[in-house]
């Protein structure tokens, strides 16, 4: 290892541009600001660096702080690179990049902050050389030795290494904190949302792999992708990448599915893979398959036997249809509707593809009830559809095929609503609550429902009047000679006191944000359950509520307002 020593900052710099010095040793103190844009041993030797420090580059290896002290902040941006510090920081050292294989601390660190969205490793070897470490990145995080201070600024995926000691684990109230350890870590004190989960060695070293993986493929979709071997470099990785995530989501791995990792993992192998499709060239031979084939109905006008013939795809490109229903070289189109003025909707996505490339398209068929003709039309793109099997009747028919609209016909009932083609068509069955918010400002009672948004959150909550509740309890808000409290996890709103909808709406919406600093917004509005034989009226809403409780609206319109 070539070292050169500098006592001056111009030798430091120039020492720098010399590509053979592996190590710079220091003489003397120095002042000035410091930019490492390249591999490179960083030898204080007791000495002092009035200024900030940069590390930012991309090589591989290990880069050390030897011992000294920088009077200045630390910024670390090395995503293929461990960096190990021996020296003392009295300014903030920022994490920005690291590789996995960690940052490894043994110098004083007023405080240590964590934005890796790729992930690290922290290992601190005494408790007293970090003030605080502040984390506020949703990436996996792994803490190594003994930490006082673990502040959490988001919700957060941290594993431990056994034997590390952390004092205390702070986080704001609606911050969850995910964690896996074993047994023999300790953590005295933990916030309002801590949530241990039992992960394997082996769980945990395929999200390790998971992680590499997808930082390899960032790095390859900025190379060339019109050169086959870049291109089957990245497929065969992403391949890699499905493999594992099916791996952790198979039935023999009890709850991996549920952790923040895996979660983000999956979304961020998803958000890549449509992104290397954008970049990806268009070979001519795929692009002249799409054009050529225009979907025709045959059999269109006949109560049964309608299909699609498929393509004969040239060699080397692939064509299949997002349905089950293919018999021989046809897509036999569903069966038509039971009853007259009944239309069936069914919406199909085609696609051709090469080994890496592929282009869809979807349809929307309209299949009426009898003899009358079978059509379809084509999707917009990114054009939403409230489901992809149902039948609309001249009764009810969704507004548009992007909107949340459903359209009525005059004088229909909630229950003709609810017992409508429109959603028993689709299975499962929905949960499905038509309800009319309350217009005037009225006293609170159980009679009413309480629908909550938020920036993360839609829910319908039942109202229940309870003097259980006191400023003494988390999350209660005070409302005049009353309070509130929303409890999301039992879709509850506990009120206390006689009290106005329009004084508890406007509480929550001033102090939500405050109480809750990672939320925007919290809104709530009170809602009255309409009954089976409620003539249905134009803004009346129809809630359909998930397995995980979260709340869709569709707004409900008589054909006879003109909204189509």
């Amino acid at each position: 290892m070539k070292t050169t020593s500098v006592t001056t900052l111009t030798q430091l710099n120039e020492a720098l541009q010399d590509t053979t010095v592996q190590r710079i040793r220091l003489l003397n103190d120095i002042v000035g600001n410091l930019s490492l844009t390249r591999k490179v041993d960083l030898a204080l030797n007791g000495f002092k660096v009035t200024g900030n420090v940069g590390i930012n580059h991309s090589e591989a290896g290990t880069v050390t702080i030897e011992a000294g002290t920088i009077e200045g902040d630390l910024t670390v941006n090395t995503p293929n690179a461990t960096v190990i510090n021996k020296a003392n920081v009295t300014g903030t050292v920022l994490i920005k990049d690291v590789a996995e294989s960690t940052f490894d601390n043994s110098g004083y660190l007023a405080e240590l902050r964590l934005e890796d969205t790729n992930g690290a490793r922290i290992i601190n070897r005494q408790a007293e050389l970090v003030k605080v470490i502040t984390i506020d990145t949703s990436a996996s995080v792994n803490l190594e030795g003994e930490f006082d201070e673990v502040n959490v600024l988001k919700q957060a995926f941290l594993t431990f290494s056994p034997q590390s000691k952390i004092e205390t684990i702070s986080a704001a109230d609606d911050v969850m904190v995910q964690v896996v350890k074993p047994e023999d870590v300790v953590i005295n004190h933990v916030p309002v949302k801590f949530n241990p989960i039992v992960l394997s060695q082996n769980e945990l070293a395929i999200q390790k792999d998971i992680r590499q993986l997808l930082r390899e493929i960032e790095l390859l979709l900025n190379e060339d992708l019109s050169k086959d071997d870049v291109v089957e470099n990245i497929f065969e990785k992403f391949q890699s990448v499905n493999m594992l995530l099916m791996s952790l989501n198979s039935d023999e791995v009890e709850g991996t599915d549920e952790s923040f990792e895996y979660k983000r993992l999956a979304l961020a192998y998803w958000t890549m893979n449509n992104e290397f499709q954008k970049q990806l060239p268009t070979p001519q031979p795929l692009e002249d398959a799409m054009k050529t084939f225009v979907p025709t109905i045959q059999n269109a006008e006949n109560e049964t036997g309608a299909y699609i013939a498929l393509p004969t795809a040239s060699e080397g490109i692939y064509f299949y249809i997002s349905s089950d229903d293919i018999q021989d070289s046809k897509y036999m189109i569903p069966a038509r509707p039971d009853k007259n003025g009944e239309v069936r909707h069914v919406v199909i996505t085609y696609t051709f593809q090469t080994n890496y490339k592929h282009l869809s398209k979807t349809i929307i068929l309209h299949i009426p009830h009898g003899d009358e003709a079978i059509t379809y039309e084509y999707a917009k793109e990114g054009q939403h559809f409230p489901q992809y099997d149902y039948i609309t009747s001249s009764k009810f028919e969704f507004g548009m095929l992007n909107s949340y609209h459903i359209m009525f016909e005059e004088g229909s009932t909630v229950q003709e609503l609810l017992d409508s083609p429109l959603f028993n068509s689709s299975e499962p069955k929905m949960k499905l609550t038509p309800f009319q918010y309350v217009g005037e400002d009225v006293l609170i009672t159980e009679a009413y429902q309480a629908v909550f948004n938020s920036k993360f959150n839609s829910r319908m909550l039942i109202v229940e009047k309870t003097d259980a509740i006191s400023e003494e309890t988390v999350g209660y808000i005070p409302v005049e000679d009353g309070g509130v409290m929303i409890d999301l996890k039992n879709n509850r709103l506990f009120v206390k006191g006689d009290l106005l909808t329009s004084e508890v709406s406007k509480a929550i919406e001033e102090a939500y944000p405050t109480m809750y600093p990672n939320e925007v917004y919290g809104n709530l509005n009170f809602a009255n359950l309409l009954a089976a034989d409620e003539i249905l009226k134009t803004d009346m809403q129809l809630a359909v509520i998930g397995d995980d409780n979260s709340l869709g609206m569709y707004l409900l319109r008589s054909k006879q307002d003109g909204e189509r």
